[in-house]
């Protein structure tokens, strides 16, 4: 079973250095870091999760053949597109039905999901430091 040193008093961690070094920058309180650090994870979710929703949505239209005429599909092609082209080289798009099923948008969401994560629980290591 392994066993951790306890960290030493007189050194802070990285999380906590940055909140300590944030607060008089922003003038603010340690609680209200802690609101904004809270604020920017539900942002940062929320933002995730509605950029994974069109990459769905992107692979849900492709695979069914829907018209690309029209300005809804446009819409979603054109924003999703943007998160999904640098994972295109990757695979090779197959296709179901003679439609096209991009693998890459599938792998653009979890790479972008793992990100969503990451960063989320970065926030929280900062929240965390505070109390």
């Amino acid at each position: 079973m392994a066993t951790t040193t306890p960290r030493s008093e007189t050194r802070p961690g990285i999380a906590r250095q940055i909140r300590d070094g944030l607060a008089p920058i922003l003038g603010a309180s340690n609680a209200t870091l802690r609101a904004l650090y809270t604020r920017i994870a539900l942002l940062t979710r929320l933002a995730f999760a509605v950029v994974l929703a069109l990459v769905g949505v992107r692979i849900l239209f492709k695979v069914t053949g829907a018209n690309e005429t029209a300005s809804f599909v446009r819409f979603v092609y054109r924003v999703s597109g943007v998160v999904v082209e640098p994972f295109h080289s990757i695979f090779a798009d197959r296709t179901v039905n003679q439609h096209p099923f991009e693998i890459s948008s599938l792998v653009a969401i979890g790479v972008w999901a793992a990100a969503g994560f990451v960063f989320v629980r970065v926030v929280r290591i900062l929240v965390a430091a505070g109390k």
